[in-house]
């Protein structure tokens, strides 16, 4: 069982600790320090780059740049806090629910405290990798990033807000209560291979897609998830077709696809294998390798029949389809929409 951190939130709900993107991660960075974007460049390298505050991290299929164009410092003061969600000695991450100083609108702000960033070249170049990538991302199943900024103390995102944040990660994590409904199931899937085929149109990697990166809101009694979270993604190159070449292993511990290791190229195949798990999770409340004496490279993934028996075996399929050992073989975000679960009647 993971072990759970959780901190009492001014909200209704426990408030999860984000897992550790901050925490736990390796990356390709540069090997230099630097604290002021001036200093992510040598001096050959500024003279080519007139616009400092614009640094380009690649390119989507569209051959959009996804750029990391900051907003002036001054947007802090269109922000009111409302609420603190989650503030930790030892993480760098402040998450609070802010107000719109203009029409009262309700806004998550998350801030990268640079004053607490131990490894802060790493950090810092990992979360404006994230701003330049979430704020091309336009989706309604994709949490939207208003604007961002930064300045000596922060780095700040201002994104939408969504009303029940944690909704499944507490339905799973905490209340250990799978999602029995398969109709509201179908539509918690299908939501999130939305959002995931959307990203991977855009020639990315979510690279880290797990519970409490799914994020809920509740509108006249529907529930729709929306994916956040993008700062362990990749944009995928155009050598050896479409894969992208890591130096060394990033995710969540739990969550990572077995064929990613060190030095290895990877592709949109490793979302999938985390979304497969996900939806074992939701729909049995724990992980296969919970179970007694199974780990991944152990054999097939296991079904206990008691806790499958009434659930549909076009579930499991397609489960199977998207955790396939070989990553060649697993099914895409596009072909799983397409898959006759969601359209099966069964329950």
């Amino acid at each position: 069982m993971e072990k759970k951190q959780t901190t009492k939130g001014p909200l209704a709900i426990a408030v999860k600790k984000p897992s550790g993107n901050y925490l736990f991660f390796r990356t390709r960075a540069r090997s230099r320090s630097f604290t002021t974007l001036s200093d992510l460049f040598t001096d050959d390298e500024a003279s080519s780059n007139q616009d400092l505050d614009c640094i380009t991290f690649g390119v989507d299929e569209t051959g959009t740049s996804f750029k990391f164009q900051p907003s002036d410092s001054s947007i802090l003061k269109s922000y009111t806090e409302v609420k603190l969600l989650f503030e930790e000695i030892l993480s760098p991450t402040v998450v609070s629910l802010m107000a719109s100083t203009e029409d009262g609108k309700a806004v998550i702000k998350k801030s990268l405290v640079k004053s607490k960033c131990i490894l802060s070249e790493k950090v810092n170049e990992f979360c404006r990798r994230e701003c330049a990538i979430h704020s091309q991302m336009k989706h309604p199943n994709i949490i939207e990033l208003y604007d961002y900024t930064e300045d000596d103390q922060e780095l700040a995102l201002f994104m939408e807000h969504a009303n029940k944040p944690m909704y499944l990660t507490q339905l799973i994590n905490d209340e250990h209560t799978p999602v029995e409904d398969e109709h509201l199931l179908r539509k918690i899937a299908e939501d999130i291979l939305k959002g995931l085929a959307y990203i991977h149109s855009r020639n990315l990697i979510h690279g880290d897609v797990k519970l409490c990166n799914m994020l809920c809101h509740e509108e006249n009694d529907v529930i729709t998830v929306k994916i956040c979270d993008f700062g362990l993604s990749y944009i995928l190159g155009q050598e050896k077709e479409g894969k992208v070449l890591i130096e060394d292993v990033s995710g969540t511990l739990g969550h990572i696809a077995p064929e990613v290791k060190s030095h290895c190229w990877i592709g949109t195949e490793v979302d999938m294998w985390c979304f497969g798990l996900m939806l074992y999770e939701l729909a049995v409340a724990y992980k296969p390798t919970q179970l007694k004496n199974f780990a991944y490279s152990s054999g097939d993934i296991p079904f206990r029949r008691y806790d499958w028996k009434r659930k549909s075996p076009l579930l499991q399929d397609l489960i199977l389809k998207c955790m396939d050992y070989n990553p060649e073989k697993r099914i895409s975000a596009e072909e799983a929409l397409q898959h006759p679960w969601f359209s099966s009647q069964e329950e």
